[in-house]
Order: C-alpha cells, then sequence, then structure tokens
C-alpha cells in the first residue's frame, strides 16, 4: 500500500464487519454509532460504505419477485423425465 495517509485505515477489518452488519440491519446502536463517527473523517471506509450500499441497492432492485407458476415443478419434471 503506499504512504499516502488517506490510503490506509487501523481499523478497516472493524469497520468491514460493522459494514456488513448495518447494511443488513444486524449493527447494534454502538457499532452503528462508532462507524459513523468513523466514516466522518475515514475516506477508505466512507468510499468503502458507499460502494457497498449501492451494489446492494442495484442487486435489490434486479431482483423480481414474480410468483412461481404453480404448474412449473410438474413441467420441469416432465421434461427432465422425457
Amino acid at each position: 500500500m503506499s504512504d499516502c495517509l488517506d490510503c490506509r485505515c487501523n481499523d478497516f477489518e472493524k469497520c468491514l464487519t460493522i459494514l456488513n452488519l448495518i447494511l443488513d440491519n444486524e449493527a447494534t446502536e454502538e457499532q452503528t454509532t462508532f462507524f459513523n463517527e468513523h466514516i466522518e473523517k475515514c475516506k477508505i471506509c466512507f468510499a468503502h460504505f458507499n460502494i457497498e450500499r449501492q451494489l446492494r441497492q442495484l442487486i435489490r432492485s434486479k431482483i423480481s419477485h414474480e410468483p412461481i407458476p404453480p404448474d412449473l415443478a410438474a413441467q420441469i419434471r416432465s421434461r427432465i423425465i422425457s
């Protein structure tokens, strides 16, 4: 890694763990407070937060929740057996 102080984070692993908990709505209030205060100062973790959040939003927007036709399993079985 470079010698740039803005290019490293001493709490990166901890922040990455908390980031995933936050995005999964599983973080404690203490973890959320720590992370929010941290990303105000840390460009690396702030960037990771934005990338992960946008990626998850994109994935959610692409997932369709269409009902599966009731006879789909039977159609698949008949094609496999044939």
